[in-house]
């Protein structure tokens, strides 16, 4: 039986260490409702049937969930936006004409401002027309630039690809609006995908977990930062030691950057008190396995 327990087998408010001796860290306590609630469930046969909703609520399987989901989601609606707008959709025709081309000369027959800039600097669209030296076809074109290169009437060097002069370009100029540097726009979308992914799989993990996840006790070896930061906050990593097995040697990480829990992971490293945890049956032989930690939802 994990430390933090009492002889009924609730978590009560646990304010000394193995040795009997206060804790540097004040040691933060579950209501006995939750205590008695969380105990009953972790202690059920797998795979545990009904989620009683203090876990639940605990847990932020639904407010945190639709929170990050709609976070990701507007990342996700923002970030198409701007790539539909900037995207440099013609790139590829670019690249070809870099390897490959054919040139010869052309006129500008317009040139103006387009809505686009790139780091304040307008993009100018300019149409053209050339004659296309193996077929005599006369060719009209657009490409554009960053800043303004040309004026209308003026005479410039042509690059098109040979057998397909309907892609060209101005020497010195693309054929899309967007640039490559504008390419970054991809991870506004890519980000809030990302955010959206995890906010589904997240909650069904820690749904998965609490129905058929192993327990075990643990208790917190060291606390370490990683260089990962949510909201402005530093998120730290818990290395946990398997207390009721001494076969299993694994190493189980908690991880968390809200600060009422690192409170908690820090009271528990202070203490020695070993916990209940849930860990993945199926992650056995992975270097390090992923635990959560019930009893910390609540902090």
């Amino acid at each position: 039986m994990p430390c933090g327990m009492d002889k009924n087998g609730s978590f009560g408010d646990s304010a000394r260490d193995v040795s009997g001796n206060k804790p540097e860290h004040a040691m933060p306590s579950l209501t006995r409702e939750a205590g008695e609630s969380l105990t009953a469930f972790l202690l059920a046969p797998v795979p545990r049937r009904e989620i009683p909703p203090v876990i639940k609520r605990a847990a932020g399987m639904k407010t945190q969930a639709v929170g990050l989901f709609l976070f990701g989601l507007f990342f996700l609606v923002l970030g198409g936006v701007f790539t539909w707008i900037f995207f440099p959709y013609n790139l590829r025709k670019d690249w070809q004409l870099d390897r490959s081309h054919l040139v010869t000369t052309g006129r500008v027959s317009e040139a103006e401002k387009s809505n686009m800039s790139i780091n304040e600097t307008p993009v100018y669209r300019y149409a053209f027309e050339f004659t296309a030296s193996e077929s005599g076809e006369v060719v009209q074109g657009v490409c554009y630039t960053t800043g303004r290169a040309w004026n209308k009437g003026d005479k410039v060097g042509v690059l098109y690809i040979e057998g397909n002069p309907s892609t060209a370009r101005i020497e010195g100029s693309r054929l899309s609006a967007g640039s490559v540097a504008t390419l970054f726009v991809l991870i506004f979308p890519l980000v809030g995908a990302i955010i959206v992914v995890v906010s589904i799989h997240v909650p069904l993990r820690r749904q998965w977990m609490l129905k058929n996840g192993m327990v075990g006790e643990f208790r917190v070896r060291k606390i370490v930062s990683t260089n990962v930061k949510i909201n402005k906050q530093l998120r730290y990593r818990a290395e946990c030691e398997r207390v009721d097995d001494a076969m299993d040697d694994g190493v189980y990480s908690y991880a968390s950057h809200a600060s009422g829990k690192i409170k908690y992971l820090r009271a528990l490293e202070s203490s020695g008190r070993a916990v209940f945890g849930l860990y993945d049956p199926r992650d056995r032989g992975a270097k390090r396995r992923k635990l959560e930690l019930p009893e910390a939802w609540f902090m």
